[in-house]
């Protein structure tokens, strides 16, 4: 009594020659190089002003001091000022202050300074003293997700990229046979040719191993019939990294253009 066995479907892949990774991962090496530079200026610019600020936080002093003068300008004043550390050593200090926040201060006048203990050239008016400009930081931020983003992406890419050159430059040829051929259509409804194939490898280790592989390939589907012999390339070390071999496929469609294709659903 004859039984009826269906014919394999494996998951068909979608053919690349390369230029798709290729893209790929120069979007994730200017990604992540952008990232990095983003990071980097905000550090050059935000650095030194926060790194300012932690050292008169963690090691400021606070004494008083008198004014010497202020200097308007359009946007910002600058107030001059003097004040002695505690091994009396005299230290003029200035800081510039926002016009919005300016008050006028009389020359003379004491003041409370703020300064580092072991640099007191760093000092700063103690009413004035507060945090840099924090909504700069929503850029670092941004720049670390993106430089996250970009590093944990690079390594697939690579090696996505790696895999599909290495198949074109060292991948080995072998035969296969034509297991199936059949059309689907994808969520937009367009028609897709698949055709399936399987080949034997040897391992290292002397057993052999049938690989069952699809691809999306329309020129193999109209040319191509079930049980032909056709050859593929694979990788070695990753024989389930393979393709069509479509060199022959195109001597063929060129020499028999119009044949029909037989055993195809």
């Amino acid at each position: 009594m004859n039984t009826f066995q269906s014919l394999p479907r494996p998951k068909p892949r979608v053919l690349s020659d390369g230029s798709f990774e290729s893209m790929l991962l120069v979007f994730c090496i200017v990604w992540t190089v952008g990232s990095l530079v983003m990071l980097m200026m905000c550090a050059f610019t935000l650095g030194p002003d926060w790194y300012r600020y932690w050292q008169l936080h963690q090691s400021g002093v606070v004494t008083s001091g008198r004014m010497i003068r202020q200097d308007p300008g359009k946007l910002w004043v600058s107030h001059i000022f003097q004040f002695t550390t505690d091994d009396l050593t005299v230290y003029t200090g200035q800081h510039a202050i926002p016009m919005t926040k300016f008050q006028p201060i009389p020359p003379g006048e004491t003041i409370m300074v703020r300064y580092v203990a072991d640099h007191p050239e760093i000092s700063v008016l103690e009413p004035y003293f507060t945090t840099p400009f924090k909504p700069l930081l929503i850029f670092v931020g941004l720049g670390g997700i993106m430089l996250g983003i970009g590093l944990a992406l690079l390594p697939a890419r690579w090696r996505a990229w790696r895999s599909v050159r290495r198949l074109y430059t060292q991948g080995q040829i072998a035969p296969a046979t034509v297991v199936n051929l059949w059309r689907e259509a994808n969520a937009r409804h367009q028609v897709l040719y698949c055709v399936a194939y399987e080949f034997e490898v040897t391992r290292p280790d002397g057993h052999i191993q049938t690989v069952l592989s699809a691809e999306y390939n329309e020129l193999a589907f109209e040319t191509l019939r079930l049980r032909q012999p056709t050859p593929i390339r694979y990788l070695p070390e990753n024989p389930e990294i393979c393709r069509l071999e479509m060199e022959p496929i195109f001597e063929a469609r060129i020499k028999k253009p119009n044949q029909g294709v037989g055993s195809k659903e």
